[in-house]
């Protein structure tokens, strides 16, 4: 045993913060957590089991529609018109197990699944329908993330379904590590002495890692490790190797005794408190407090809703009566308690016959401490009232609340309290703040529905953030959260940290950081209650927890809520046919992108092109990748758009369908020379916008026109490059070096380090990198540390080129350590052989994917023969993991064999095009052509006659050109455009509509 606990030692202080490459974070996600989630409605090969299920089943009921999971082709939610199960005519209590059986029974060859392999999860009605899910078993372990879930109506209409089942798992179920040393190796990574850390459980399970295209399958441990009141880490330890595959910060159940029962009247008596209703920077108020404890001569009442009670003393006169700030549902406690002298408690003595008046102020207890009594009993209680089940029984036990904790600028749920901090310079007091009372009670709730629904409570950090605010601003009809959060709290803002109303859209707004994410859902329930109506907004943004929306992955959690909100809304059993406030809940989704991307765009990006001042052609396709309702979803309008000057310009061309899905457009004739940068967007019919590529214009196809590769190097042969070229360099791992890549992955899955090189075709295997590890060792393992390291290529004669453009193809990833995108990629030239340098390249977003990159050599320095680059990754304090590849260095000049003189660049016309798109709102695009090289002008007029803009005033050679023109300052109106060459002239008109 002592052999093995050292061994553990070792591997612990292997795997722990602090090693090379920055420290670790203690949270370990799956490889699909940070996936951008893109909804797959294409159903699998009729070649496939799954595929020939779904295919029989859609030829009988055309009126469904699926998504479906891109690794196994199950069906993941698939809905419609309901299907009368066989041998089942209705859901009871009493035959509620029959009829989840026979459910199954019935699906199981479209979901490709083995209904002897589930266990039964959940069967309970809710709002007259009826909720099942089962897990999946693989020779007695729970597979964990394999849900199947199935809806249905009272009288045995099954209309909706889907599956997370993994058919043909294989998965040795005899684990390698003992228990004791997988206890051991849980701590890894975690802050204090493991020797304190309580480490519970012990459990095996079956851990699906879920990649794009393919999944793993990992026996595990499973413990609960805490190491202070704030942080019990649910972890999940590798039975085999002792690696940690997934850890999060677990929310836990707790258990509180129960209320007492309550009693007759003598003595009788009422509780009020000055509070705030809304947050400590509003007046207060006074108001009564219900459901509060009180002992009357030793016995103990309840407050009623007017905070009234009234307790039989017998014979006595003269009694003691007695209440603290807690009821059967809430109890406040001062975290300074001891040094305060203790929490807020009134005594006084009472005699039968006159009332008792008892208020809670300034004078007898804090702020906090009446805020959290009053406002967590309000929102128990409208809670029960909403759904007074025994589902939300739990709801009825004490929760304590921790106030004026000695910290500042936060608040929390830990599964056992709720938990304000005090007031500082920056921050107000939480526990004075109602909304955010009502974001950690929200807290409290997800952890009691989902637990008592067979799951690990709610696991999606974004989408328990997102319920947290939507509880609040339910409660409170506000879209505000954190009003008086941030210090000053003056208007307009009112120091609010997160606001309901808001334009983010999935994915482009994600950023990484849950409370932010969250926001995108929170804006698409608000907007929900803008079109629906406050109250059943707030029924729906309950029920639809009975569903337990939940996956690792923020769209596809965002998904889930969205369709699980529309079963909750459903009244007859068929989702096909929308439901009775779809009308109103569909767009508000849909405008912030959920259920993930609306629109789905297909096209293989340009190549280099040597068509020279004629049209260049864009196909591919666009369609509604999702919809409830057939038709629902459309395409309203696609474009092509795109940039001659890397940005500083943009234009637009509508691109027209030749079918219902694809379409066949063409950019304008470019001149030998030009740089083309583009991307393709996608419009539907609720004005949510989908672009290729998804982070465009950020990023962007691109390709060159006429021009004639001069250098081409490969990197597979020694060329003179020079590693540390001024002997300066600090980084003492992580240097440049020319070889075969070894690639490294995160725990997300993704490459941090590429694992080949860019070089199409089997001749290209080297580039440069910074360092290879071992194959199989840890991510920290020879990345950039401790400074930078350089890579500066030989010298290039570029005197003779008429316009040298030098092309090369980069990675770079500075995200994946614990203090990401803190480091900078930068590219410098120099036109004097290295003396003085400029910068090409300055960045710190990460780019994990070959990319490529043009500098045009004129714009930034003279081409002379001296000409050079550098390429330096670094990696300062505080430390992080930094990796960076350069591969395919091109020098490319305008191809004279394609370069057109006057007569030939054009058809030799001279012609004004409509402007596009026309009406506009508050830009649009003119396209002119002209034959000959000639002084141009373009005047636009009002209907005055006035001329207003003035975009075009100078020389241009022949050819075709598109202006685009930016009206946002003036008023809608008819307004006509002129072009004269000279020679020519002619006018059109156009409208602005605003």
């Amino acid at each position: 045993m002592k052999r093995l606990l050292l061994f553990v030692f070792f591997v612990l202080l292997s795997l722990s913060p602090g090693i090379a490459g920055g420290e670790i974070s203690p949270e370990v996600k799956l490889p699909d957590a940070n996936r951008i989630y893109t909804l797959n409605s294409t159903p699998p090969s009729m070649l496939s089991k799954a595929g020939r299920g779904w295919a029989l089943f859609a030829r009988e009921n055309a009126d469904w529609t699926a998504t479906f999971n891109s690794v196994t082709n199950n069906p993941h939610r698939a809905w419609g018109k309901g299907i009368q199960i066989p041998g089942l005519n209705s859901i009871s209590n009493e035959n509620a197990r029959f009829a989840s059986q026979r459910i199954m029974d019935y699906l199981s060859e479209v979901l490709n699944l083995d209904p002897t392999d589930l266990r039964l999860l959940q069967a309970e009605r809710v709002l007259g329908k009826w909720y099942y899910s089962w897990t999946q078993m693989y020779k007695g372990i729970e597979v964990l993330n394999s849900y199947t879930v199935a809806r249905a109506t009272a009288d045995g209409r099954v209309f909706m379904f889907g599956s997370d089942y993994h058919p043909g798992l294989a998965v040795s179920v005899t684990p390698s590590l003992g228990i004791q040393a997988a206890r051991e190796f849980a701590k890894a990574g975690l802050e204090g002495d493991p020797g304190s850390m309580d480490v519970a459980g012990g459990t095996l399970y079956i851990l699906p890692l879920e990649y794009e295209h393919f999944n793993q399958y990992r026996l595990v441990y499973n413990f609960v490790v805490t190491t202070d009141p704030d942080h019990s880490w649910n972890t999940y330890v590798d039975a085999h190797d002792g690696r940690i595959l997934w850890r999060y910060n677990l929310v836990r159940y707790f258990t509180s005794p129960d209320s007492p029962e309550r009693t007759s009247n003598t003595i009788s008596g009422r509780i009020t408190a000055d509070i705030f209703k809304t947050s400590y920077i509003m007046p207060g108020q006074n108001v009564p407090m219900p459901d509060m404890y009180v002992w009357v001569d030793g016995k103990i009442a309840i407050t009623d809703s007017d905070g009234r009670f009234s307790v039989d003393v017998g014979s006595k006169t003269s009694v003691q009566v007695k209440t603290l700030l807690a009821g059967p549902y809430v109890r406040a406690i001062r975290a300074d308690s001891l040094a305060a002298g203790g929490n807020a408690s009134i005594t006084v003595t009472a005699t039968v016959g006159n009332e008792v008046k008892i208020n809670w102020d300034i004078s007898n207890s804090l702020g906090a401490e009446r805020m959290v009594a009053y406002h967590v009993t309000a929102i128990r209680n409208a809670v029960r009232t909403l759904d007074p089940s025994a589902v939300t029984k739990d709801l009825d036990k004490q929760i304590p609340a921790l106030v004026n904790i000695n910290q500042e600028c936060n608040a929390s749920w830990n599964g056992k309290r709720l938990n304000f901090f005090k007031a500082s310079a920056r921050c107000g007091n939480t526990g004075e703040i109602a909304d955010v009372i009502y974001h950690e009670y929200g807290h409290a709730i997800n952890t009691f529905m989902y637990r008592a629904r067979g799951r690990q409570g709610l696991r999606n950090g974004a989408l328990s953030e997102a319920t947290a605010d939507i509880t609040s601003n339910m409660m409170t009809d506000d879209h505000r959260i954190g009003i008086g959060f941030m210090k000053p709290s003056s208007p307009p803002n009112f120091g609010i940290i997160r606001d309901s109303k808001n334009d983010l859209v999935y994915p482009f707004d994600l950023a990484g950081q849950i409370h932010n994410d969250g926001m995108i859902l929170t804006g698409a329930v608000w907007d929900t209650r803008q079109n629906i109506g406050l109250e059943v907004t707030r029924r729906l943004a309950h029920f639809v927890k009975y569903g337990t929306p939940d996956a690792t992955n923020t769209g596809e959690a965002f998904a889930d809520y969205f369709i699980e909100f529309l079963v909750a809304d459903d009244d007859d059993g068929d989702l096909s046919n929308g439901t009775p406030h779809s009308d109103g809940i569909i767009p508000a989704f849909t405008r912030h992108g959920i259920p993930g991307s609306g629109i789905l765009i297909s096209h293989n990006p340009l190549r280099d092109q040597d068509i020279v001042a004629a049209p260049i052609k864009v196909s591919g396709s666009a369609r509604a990748g999702f919809s409830i309702k057939p038709n629902a979803l459309k395409v309203s309008e696609l474009e092509l758009v795109w940039t001659l000057d890397n940005g500083k310009n943009w234009y637009r061309k509508q691109l027209p369908f030749t079918t219902s899905t694809r379409f066949d457009g063409d950019f304008p004739g470019f001149l030998a020379g030009s740089i083309v940068r583009y991307y393709i967007e996608a419009k539907d019919n609720y004005g949510t916008i989908s672009r290729l590529p998804s982070h465009a214009p950020d990023e962007t196809f691109m390709f060159l026109v006429g021009f004639k590769q001069m250098v081409f190097d490969a990197q597979e042969k020694p060329n003179g490059w020079k590693r540390n070229p001024d002997r300066d360099d600090e980084a003492q791992t992580g240097k440049w070096v020319r070889t075969v890549p070894v690639g490294t992955k995160g725990a997300d899955g993704k490459w941090v380090q590429p694992n080949t090189d860019h070089t199409p075709g089997l001749d290209g295997q080297k580039c440069w990198v910074t360092g290879n590890a071992p194959e199989g060792t840890g991510l920290g393992e020879n990345d950039v540390d401790e400074g930078a390291t350089t890579l500066q290529t030989i010298n290039y004669d570029l005197t003779s080129y008429s316009l040298p453009v030098i092309r090369y193809w980069r990675w770079y990833t500075n995200n994946a350590g614990a203090s990401p995108n803190q480091d900078y990629w930068v590219v410098k030239i120099s036109s004097d052989g290295g003396i003085t340098w400029k910068d090409v390249e300055n960045t710190k977003v990460t780019s994990a994917k070959w990319t490529a990159q043009v500098v045009v050599v004129k714009d930034v320095v003279v081409p002379t023969d001296k000409v050079a680059l550098r390429f330096i990754a670094s990696d300062y304090d505080p430390q992080s993991l930094v990796e960076a590849a350069v591969d395919d260095f091109e020098i490319l000049d305008v191809d004279p064999l394609l370069s057109v003189d006057e007569t030939e660049a054009t058809p030799g016309i001279f012609a004004l095009e409509q402007n596009f798109p026309n009406p506009f709102n508050p830009s649009t695009n003119i396209r002119f052509s002209i034959p000959r090289r000639s002084f141009v002008s373009l005047k636009i007029y009002n209907s005055l006659g006035t001329i207003v803009l003035h975009p075009v005033k100078e020389y241009r050679d022949a050819g075709t050109y598109d202006v685009f023109i930016d009206a946002s300052t003036l008023p809608s109106g008819i307004y006509y455009y002129t072009l004269t060459d000279g020679s020519n002239t002619t006018t059109k008109t156009m409208v602005l509509m605003k």
